[in-house]
C-alpha cells in the first residue's frame, strides 16, 4: 500500500511539471496611456508601480482602478497562465467625459514574459461594448516577443482586430507562431472617441495558445506510461 501511495504521489508530480511548468522570472504588467500621463503596475509591484498599484491580492492578475489623464474612470484587470494552452487576457471599462470633442486615444496594454511552451498557432477574441456608439473606436492587437521581454511587438500575433465603431462588437482571430523559450506575450488596446459627452467602453481581450505538438505527444505519453504503471501496482495489491 506505501508502494501504491508513493507511485500515485510520483505520477501526480510528473503529470503537474509537464501540464504547467513554471514561469522564468515572468513578470505580469499593465500600462495605460493617455497623451502625457502613463499608469504601470506589475504583479503585486514586484517589478515597480507608477500611477497606482496592484489592488488583487492573486498571483498572475493585476488590477487597476483610476484616473489616467482625459479618461476620468478606468477598471482593467489582466491575468495569465503558463499551463499546456498558455493564455494572456485583458479586461477593461473605461469612460472618457469631454465638452467639445476631439480625439484622446487610451492605449492599454498588458505584458507577461516566461511563457516556456512552444506555440504552433494562436487564438485571439475580443467582445465588447461602445457606448454611446457614435464617434467611438476601439482595436486590439497580440504580440509575440523572441527576446523575452515584457512589451516586445516584434511578432505580431494574429491580426488586428478593428477598429471596431458600433454599440456592441465582436472579433476572432488566428495566426503567428513563436519558436523561442522562453518568451513574452502582449495584448494592446486603443480607444478613442470624437465626440462630445460621456462614452464608455468595456471590453475583454484575450490570446490563447496551441502548445507544439512534441510537447502534446509527450505530455500524453507520460500520463499513458504512468497510468499503465499503476494500474499493474493495483493488481499486485
Amino acid at each position: 500500500m506505501k508502494m501504491f501511495h508513493g507511485l500515485a504521489l510520483f505520477v501526480v508530480a510528473l503529470v503537474t511539471t509537464v501540464i504547467a511548468p513554471p514561469q522564468a522570472k515572468a513578470i505580469l504588467t499593465l500600462t495605460l496611456q493617455n497623451g502625457s500621463t502613463t499608469v504601470s503596475i506589475s504583479d503585486a509591484c514586484a517589478a515597480g508601480c507608477t500611477g497606482g498599484t496592484d489592488l488583487n491580492g492573486l498571483a498572475n492578475v493585476v488590477t487597476f482602478i483610476g484616473t489616467v489623464g482625459d479618461w476620468l474612470v478606468n477598471v482593467s484587470t489582466t491575468l495569465s497562465n503558463n499551463n499546456t494552452n498558455p493564455l494572456l487576457d485583458l479586461n477593461s471599462i473605461d469612460s472618457y467625459l469631454t465638452a467639445s470633442g476631439g480625439s484622446s486615444p487610451l492605449t492599454i496594454e498588458a505584458s507577461q514574459n516566461g511563457y516556456t511552451n512552444g506555440l504552433t498557432a494562436v487564438t485571439t477574441h475580443v467582445g465588447g461594448t461602445i457606448s454611446p456608439g457614435s464617434g467611438g473606436s476601439a482595436t486590439y492587437t497580440a504580440f509575440g516577443g523572441n527576446s523575452d521581454t515584457l512589451f516586445d511587438y516584434s511578432n505580431q500575433l494574429g491580426p488586428v482586430l478593428g477598429p471596431f465603431t458600433t454599440p456592441s462588437f465582436s472579433g476572432d482571430g488566428t495566426g503567428g507562431t513563436l519558436s523561442v523559450n522562453p518568451y513574452s506575450l502582449t495584448l494592446r488596446a486603443v480607444l478613442d472617441y470624437t465626440t462630445a459627452g460621456f462614452h464608455t467602453t468595456s471590453a475583454d481581450f484575450a490570446i490563447n495558445g496551441v502548445p507544439e505538438p512534441t510537447s502534446v505527444s509527450l505530455m500524453i505519453g507520460l500520463v499513458l506510461v504512468a497510468a499503465g504503471a499503476l494500474r499493474r501496482k493495483m493488481r499486485q495489491a
